[in-house]
């Protein structure tokens, strides 16, 4: 005789990869705003907290799209170092002189305090200074988006969809709160 299942064992999730894709390509992006920044100029960024793992992930973005990316960061880490073999400059410690007039963007972690010298000298240098939650709407406004929210489970779901639209010939971009192998 079959074996009861029990009612708190979940069943295996089934995914059907077609199903990703027809989802995926049904998400609206913002075509004119991607043929703007297209146009544009390649830009140079600075982000204070690089070493963090959401900002460190949209550093990476933002290099992959060709702009320059520079940083500071209060501890060296492993999240560093891989940013410097992958080019990014990152800085330990804080220094006003480094914000310098050809900078295009500040982001900035919101954990820093608002009295950290390079983002005072941004501001007083008028660099447009953008959280990393400002900067990452901006970005996720102008691409195909699938956010992930909840309690539990918003890494390993998100990392879950990524390895599932990959499998679907699809490439995906993901910033996700780890690092995936």
């Amino acid at each position: 005789p079959p074996k009861p299942q029990n009612p708190k064992t979940p069943k295996p999730l089934k995914i059907d990869i077609q199903i990703f894709k027809k989802i995926f390509n049904k998400i609206p992006n913002n075509k004119s705003f991607n043929r703007w920044v297209k146009k544009q100029d390649k830009k140079r960024i600075y982000c204070i907290g690089i070493g963090g793992i959401g900002l460190s992930a949209m550093a990476r973005f933002y290099a992959h799209e060709g702009h320059e990316v520079v940083g500071s960061d209060s501890t060296d880490s492993e999240l560093i170092e891989a940013l410097r073999k992958e080019g990014i400059a990152v800085s330990i410690g804080t220094d006003e002189n480094r914000i310098t007039k050809d900078i295009d963007m500040v982001v900035y972690t919101i954990s820093i305090s608002l009295d950290n010298p390079e983002y005072l000298r941004a501001k007083e240098l008028g660099i447009p200074c953008k959280t990393y939650p400002e900067a990452l709407g901006e970005l996720t406004a102008r691409k195909k988006t699938i956010a992930v929210c909840g309690t539990h489970g918003k890494t390993t779901t998100t990392a879950m969809m990524y390895y599932a639209l990959k499998a679907a010939g699809l490439h995906p971009t993901v910033i996700i709160g780890s690092i995936l192998p």
